[in-house]
């Protein structure tokens, strides 16, 4: 995964969630489960929070809706 400094650089300059239940909906589907946020420390989701910002790894397939391609499920999730 790219590190924060490059995320920003690189990033869509609009919020991604128009909202918080937005964002809490969403972030339970992806970051909750994702080997990359264990520590809560993803640097996607930081850039998004600090900057506002859409990071271009988050595709978006409707409003409020997105796909993480760096979306990786923690074991304990795993199938």
């Amino acid at each position: 995964m790219r590190g924060l400094d490059e995320i920003l650089s690189t990033s869509l300059p609009r919020r991604a969630f128009a909202n918080g239940h937005s964002w809490d909906r969403w972030s339970f589907r992806w970051c909750d489960q994702c080997l990359h946020d264990v520590n809560e420390n993803c640097p996607l989701v930081m850039a998004a929070m600090i900057s506002e910002v859409t990071p271009t790894e988050w595709k978006q397939v409707a409003p409020d809706e997105y796909e993480c391609s760096e979306f990786e499920p923690r074991e304990e999730f795993s199938d």
